[in-house]
């Protein structure tokens, strides 16, 4: 199970980077009413890198302009085996939509449908309980910001769907 969400991450990351050269983050972009925006320019073929650092108490935050109805895919990958990343998303009315730390041993990757359309913004964060809060972290990361062709939004969805049952089943046999 390990390798093929390794397998779909590494997908993710190379068809981001594959269409050109990652966007470097720019400071100040330490709020969300500071966020680095990061237009369809940047992603044409529907996928963008973001090379970026944090250092302690830092947070980056970036904004995309997108449509209801749209399935995203954002994975933070941190260049430091130490690092210990932290995923926010945060819907239009600055209200936070969904917070992601590492999971099984990988760093956090979020992936859904947008329910309205306007300004969404992704903070990178090292604070496991309060995404814009301070911390201890240092790293430097590659964050991949995705919208898949309908095709590919469907094949993330299933194994999405798969994964979830594999665990329900797991925990629910007590080998979790």
């Amino acid at each position: 199970m390990r390798v093929g969400m390794k397998a779909i991450l590494t997908l993710g990351i190379c068809s981001a980077v594959a269409v050109g050269a990652p966007v470097e983050e720019v400071e100040p972009n330490d709020t969300l009413a500071t966020a680095q925006f990061i237009g369809e320019e940047f992603y044409p073929f529907g996928a963008v890198a973001i090379s970026g650092s944090l250092i302690p108490s830092d947070i980056d935050v970036f904004s995309f302009d997108v449509q209801a109805g749209d399935a995203v895919l954002v994975n933070i990958f941190s260049l430091d085996p130490l690092g210990d990343p932290v995923l926010g998303i945060f819907s239009p009315d600055d209200t936070l939509y969904a917070m992601v730390d590492d999971s099984f041993g990988l760093n956090p990757v979020w992936a859904g449908i947008i329910p309205e359309s306007g300004i969404w913004k992704v903070v990178v964060s090292g604070n496991d309980e309060d995404v814009l809060g301070g911390h201890e972290e240092a790293f430097e990361y590659l964050l991949t910001w995705q919208i898949p062709e309908p095709a590919t939004a469907a094949l993330a969805a299933v194994g999405l769907v798969g994964l979830t049952r594999s665990r329900r089943r797991r925990s629910m046999t007590g080998r979790d």
